[in-house]
């Protein structure tokens, strides 16, 4: 896909490679206020500086909302003032629509468009496809009448759907949607409700603060949750030069390296990226990643709480518990568990260079494998997963002793327990074999 080439000519446009003014009125600017402009005109993804790329003089304040005849008297033209961001290079305009503009009677509509609802159609029947949505609960966010929304509820979506146009949500509730909110999406609209899939057709680009958007968008949904993003492509309106399509109400204009950014900024992963529509449109699959922070400390609190259990269970039996590795990874798990006060006797490595030092943080010593054999444990836990199946078969001997081992992968355990599978390899002819490979 090719990048935009700023900056962008037209007939009625007044070029300039400055940093150009935010929220300053028609009329000639002081040196002062101009000043004071300039210092405040940032990105409003990054935040970092913008230069102006164009300029568009009596244009529509909105161009989705026609005016009535007593309108008309009242009618205003907007300047529209089109920049480019320094640093992550998105395209945006400078100031937003009228306040309250979508909860009045902005309506988007197809219905009176063959065309138009066949897209939708074909798209919502290949996102069902790719993703599997069929049986997935779906926020659909801005979705104009509910016709998409219709549409995935028709193939087997569970469809919740939030709209901030009354009159648009007068039409979608005609519909057979299950749930239809009125009104803006705000972490309170579905406070402590997640989804398998958000999706954001059209929307993006309405956004003021698109980072804030798309990180509050996150919140709605599960681990491994995915958002199906489409937006118009910027690089087809400066191939094809349809500079009309600049408008008060699309503030931003994305590319794909600018989507991607978007996203990534987000905590989100992109999975793919594609145009549709003879390339006017940009979809974006993302998911999230990394998993959320919550389900993360709740799975290491039960993976500390599990592995110390397995330890702490043998030494209240009377049984004497060893550990084998000393590497980076064994010795952070040590000082997770709190290992220090548990009475492990000590920590076994094949590498001669840490024999006689002690593990930082929970001062357990190390010593070589051969003390096994001469002061041997009866459990011993392997912390070395890289080298797990390895250490296993050189410690079969180890386990015919009648003593245990315990691994972390898949999962904690002791093998050998009921219900569990000894993985151990099979068994030796020359029990001393291991000893000769050096390792105890």
């Amino acid at each position: 896909m090719q990048k935009s080439n700023m900056p962008m000519k037209g007939a009625e446009d007044r070029i300039s490679s400055e940093p150009c003014e935010q929220g300053i009125g028609s009329g000639r600017l002081t040196e002062m206020k101009r000043k004071r402009a300039q210092a405040t005109r940032r990105c409003r993804l990054c935040e970092n500086v913008t230069y102006r790329i164009i300029e568009m003089q009596g244009m529509p304040r909105a161009v989705q909302t026609l005016l009535t005849a007593e309108g008309v008297k009242e009618d205003r033209t907007a300047v529209l003032q089109v920049v480019r961001c320094k640093v992550c290079g998105l395209v945006q305009l400078t100031d937003d629509p009228p306040r309250g503009h979508y909860g009045g009677n902005y309506l988007f509509s197809v219905n009176f468009s063959e065309h138009a609802m066949a897209y939708q159609k074909d798209l919502a029947e290949r996102w069902v496809s790719d993703h599997g949505l069929s049986g997935k609960r779906v926020l659909e966010v801005g979705g104009g009448d509910g016709y998409f929304a219709e549409l995935l509820t028709g193939m087997g979506c569970d469809v919740t759907f939030v709209e901030p146009s009354p009159g648009a949500c007068s039409i979608a509730r005609r519909r057979p949607l299950r749930r239809v909110v009125e009104g803006m999406l705000t972490e309170k609209t579905f406070a402590g409700e997640v989804f398998d899939v958000v999706v954001l057709r059209q929307v993006l680009e309405h956004v003021p603060r698109p980072l804030r958007f798309l990180k509050l968008v996150r919140t709605y949904l599960k681990d491994g949750g995915k958002v199906l993003i489409e937006v118009p492509n910027i690089d087809s309106i400066v191939e094809r030069g349809r500079y009309q399509d600049f408008y008060a109400e699309h503030l931003l204009y994305f590319a794909a390296d600018t989507l991607t950014r978007a996203v990534v900024m987000a905590g989100l992963k992109v999975q793919e990226m594609y145009t549709i529509e003879r390339g006017d449109y940009l979809v974006c699959v993302s998911e999230v990643w990394p998993p959320k922070l919550d389900a993360m400390a709740k799975g290491i609190a039960k993976y500390k709480r599990d592995v110390r259990s397995m330890l702490e269970s043998s030494i209240r039996a009377g049984r004497k518990v060893g550990v084998y590795g000393a590497g980076g990874r064994g010795v952070s798990l040590l000082a997770l568990i709190g290992a220090g006060d548990l009475g492990v006797e000590y920590v076994v490595d094949a590498d001669e260079k840490k024999w006689g030092r002690f593990t930082p943080a929970t001062h357990i010593p190390v010593l070589s494998p051969q003390v096994l054999r001469k002061e041997p444990v009866d459990d011993l836990l392997i912390t070395a997963i890289a080298f797990q199946d390895e250490i296993l078969r050189q410690l079969s001997w180890f386990a015919r002793s009648g003593r245990r081992i315990g691994v972390l992968s898949p999962r904690p355990r002791w093998l050998g327990e009921a219900g569990e599978s000894d993985s151990v390899s099979p068994k030796r002819e020359n029990p001393d074999a291991d000893c000769m490979e050096g390792l105890c």
